[in-house]
């Protein structure tokens, strides 16, 4: 938008707990911070949201709504006198995948891609990635290594705290199905740590204050591993996924953080499916899968698995991940030697 519209004023609405991934950002004017709540409060609250938004004040032109869910519908219908669009989100075609197990989505592009088809007509004219990008790094002075800006220093704050080269791991997920076996990142970890040709590199450990299960990593006796469980907030997560080697997580936005930074990622696929169009888009970057027949069982990964195996999640071995991970590391240092 900003490419094709340079004096275009965007305004980013977003809840509270992600706002500090928008703040800052080089092509956002402004940010509104949205409480989330139940019931009636909440329609109130979104119908005072719209009230802003319909203002003279704000005078908003066009609203695009990215997310299709019934609180941004609501905002939509209660400002219906302002154009929209919504994201096209593919819902019958991922109810035939969830239920029949029909793919019809294998063949497109990743949720970035889709985006930018789908809005294209808001540009118009067709758009060139490459020129995109060319944009994006021009105008942010980044070199396409990310869009955020923090005012944590990595070289003052943080890097006296991490003296080797590092990867992360972060095993969380927002749902407990969407887990790889926190034992296996434990067992994962151990013989990273172990092999001698990484011998010089850390491992970070990454999770929210309530990923509790994390205080297992605390159980491994190596000076090289680092576990900030609920110690960083998103924007010193963000700072140290910059400078990581890779990271190692599950279906999780975790590895959108780290490849908007342009670090690869290595994440577990179980419930749901990488057609969806969330996977990592990087070249290098890996996604392991069980290919489970009841894969994917759902949209999100909110419901639990019916079969005390959790076959999707339990049958990407440690061997399989040490390989890949161990894979992609050794490309990367290469690369950069």
């Amino acid at each position: 938008l900003k490419m094709q519209f340079p004096n275009c004023k965007i305004t980013f609405i977003t809840s509270a707990q992600f706002t500090p991934l928008v703040e800052g950002h080089p092509f956002i004017d402004k940010v509104i911070s949205y409480e989330r709540s139940r019931g009636l409060k909440d329609i109130k609250a979104l119908k005072e949201l719209a009230r802003n938004i319909s203002s003279n004040e704000m005078k908003a032109d066009f609203i695009i709504d990215l997310h299709g869910t019934t609180r941004a519908k609501l905002i939509r219908f209660f400002c219906h006198s302002i154009p929209s669009i919504k994201v096209y989100k593919r819902s019958f075609s991922r109810f035939i995948l969830v239920k029949l197990k029909i793919d019809f989505l294998k063949n497109l592009e990743t949720h970035h891609e889709r985006l930018i088809a789908d809005f294209k007509m808001l540009f118009g004219k067709d758009y060139e990635k490459t020129r995109l990008m060319s944009f994006i790094q021009k105008e942010t002075g980044l070199r396409g290594k990310t869009l955020s800006t923090t005012n944590l220093s990595f070289k003052r704050d943080l890097k006296p705290k991490l003296d080797n080269p590092y990867i992360v791991i972060s095993p969380v997920a927002s749902f407990k199905s969407k887990r790889w076996p926190i034992e296996n990142f434990i067992k994962l970890a151990k013989e990273f740590l172990n092999l001698d040709e990484f011998k010089d590199l850390s491992i970070i450990i990454l999770a929210g204050p309530d990923d509790k299960y994390c205080n297992e990593f605390d159980k491994i006796e190596s000076q090289r591993i680092l576990n900030l469980q609920g110690k960083t907030s998103v924007n010193e997560s963000n700072e140290i996924l910059a400078h990581a080697i890779i990271a190692i997580t599950n279906d999780t936005g975790v590895g959108h953080m780290c490849e908007s930074f342009g670090k690869p990622v290595v994440s577990f696929f179980g419930p749901t499916s990488p057609s969806f169009g969330f996977p990592p888009h990087l070249e290098d970057s890996i996604v392991l899968r069980a290919r489970a027949k009841c894969s994917p069982c759902s949209n999100t990964g909110a419901k639990n698995c019916y079969r005390p195996t959790h076959e999707c999640m339990e049958g990407i071995s440690v061997e399989r991940a040490l390989e890949n991970t161990s894979k992609l590391v050794r490309k990367i240092m290469e690369a950069n030697v």
